[in-house]
């Protein structure tokens, strides 16, 4: 029987969007009050496909979701932070309700958010996605730009 997580207990908080990017993640520690220093991170291969959905009034167009309910690929950046750091900052994320269990790290657990499948796709605005693709050059430093553009290009295609 699986163990239920406490608030204080380390689990890894997978980014697949715009958090990939430390400098937005920071953001978000900041509003949630994190205390300490940034969390430690590491590249992480998500076992779904992303796709954009849900139109983003900040953003100015769709938003990062992923597709947990078929398999997949996607890149993505682990942060271990608190379960309870978990919480404020899917708190914050509006438009995922969803937590998706992933395959574990160093047999923690593996957590990420998502929407309902059920919404609308749009496509990303420019400012979005360069978020997002610096997000990657900095996680997957050893990937092209152009590789991480065209995976880019290859999840907006059809919007």
């Amino acid at each position: 029987m699986e163990k239920p997580i406490g608030k204080n207990d380390l689990i890894w908080y997978v980014a697949y969007g715009s958090n990939l990017y430390s400098r937005r993640f920071q953001e978000y520690l900041t509003a949630i009050n994190h205390q300490g220093p940034f969390p430690i991170s590491k590249p992480y291969s998500i076992p779904h496909h992303i796709y954009f959905a849900r139109y983003s009034e900040k953003w100015k167009g769709g938003v990062a979701s992923l597709n947990h309910l078929e398999e997949g690929f996607a890149y993505g950046k682990a942060y271990l932070i608190t379960f309870d750091e978990f919480g404020k900052i899917q708190d914050k994320e509006f438009f995922y309700p969803i937590v998706v269990k992933l395959p574990t790290i160093d047999e923690k657990p593996v957590l990420t958010f998502t929407q309902t499948p059920n919404h609308p796709k749009f496509k990303p605005s420019e400012a979005y996605m360069s978020v997002i693709l610096n997000g990657l050059l900095e996680t997957y430093p050893h990937i092209s730009k152009h590789k991480l553009e065209e995976y880019l290009v290859q999840r907006t295609a059809s919007l």
